[in-house]
């Protein structure tokens, strides 16, 4: 489990780690969950998006599923 672990980089070496990160993760073929808030690193990193809203899941799917068909108004404003 990772927990915001680029939260505190600037955005030229978050880009970076982010990138070796996730093909490190593929490399290994490691289940991995990735707590972040940002979208852009949760869309990149991720293969399965949970979206969670006052720790209820509100969707799960597919970054492609969960992005282009929001399950409801809260998510649909939270990806935006």
């Amino acid at each position: 489990m990772l927990d915001e672990p680029l939260s505190s980089l600037d955005r030229v070496l978050r880009k970076r780690l982010l990138s070796q990160l996730t093909r490190i993760l593929s490399a290994i073929d490691m289940t991995t969950i990735f707590v972040t808030h940002d979208h852009t690193e949760a869309l990149v990193a991720g293969d399965i998006l949970m979206i969670m809203n006052q720790g209820r899941i509100e969707q799960m799917g597919t970054c492609e599923q969960v992005v282009n068909h929001p399950i409801n108004k809260w998510v649909e404003q939270f990806l935006e």
